[in-house]
């Protein structure tokens, strides 16, 4: 009878034993399961953050690139102003070139049209005073012959009364 009992002892210890072991196995599962879990979720949380933060790289890429783009436009917009203006101040700088040119054309031209209006002047005053020389040679050359010719009138006018003398004193005598 003893010997049943403690056989039945044993088998219970051993089935204690079992359950013992069987239930540190299942919490030992359970505390790994949780601990893969855990992991788990903190490689998700881990690879989220991580699409999150690749994502605001992404966004903060993006804005770095519009940023250049729109500098690029401002720095483009900025030399076509400066290109029309320089072209602007080039084109003025040609016409007032042009301008100054014309009118030195104009100057000139009205300063060789009175030198050569003077000219003609000159010369046709000196033409003029020519003319009246050649006038007064004239009559005063008129003149010397008239004189000329009265002194000879004179001269013959006196040989006849000088003849007409002789010859009445021939007579009378």
């Amino acid at each position: 009878m003893e010997m049943m009992i403690e056989i039945m002892m044993a088998i219970i210890l051993e089935e204690q034993e079992e359950e013992q072991e069987e239930q540190e196995q299942e919490e030992q599962e359970q505390q790994q399961q949780e601990e893969q879990d855990e992991q788990d979720e903190q490689e998700e949380q881990k690879e989220e953050q991580e699409e999150q933060e690749d994502e605001e790289e992404e966004e903060e890429e993006e804005e770095g690139e519009e940023e250049e783009e729109e500098e690029e436009e401002e720095e483009e917009e900025e030399e076509q102003e400066e290109q029309e203006e320089q072209e602007q101040e080039q084109e003025q700088e040609q016409e007032e070139q042009e301008q100054e040119k014309q009118e030195q054309e104009e100057q000139e031209q009205e300063e060789q049209e009175q030198e050569e209006q003077e000219q003609e002047e000159e010369k046709e005053e000196e033409e003029q005073e020519k003319e009246q020389d050649d006038d007064d040679q004239e009559e005063e050359e008129e003149e010397e012959e008239e004189e000329q010719e009265q002194e000879q009138e004179d001269e013959e006018q006196e040989e006849e009364e000088q003849e007409d003398e002789e010859g009445e004193e021939e007579e009378q005598e």
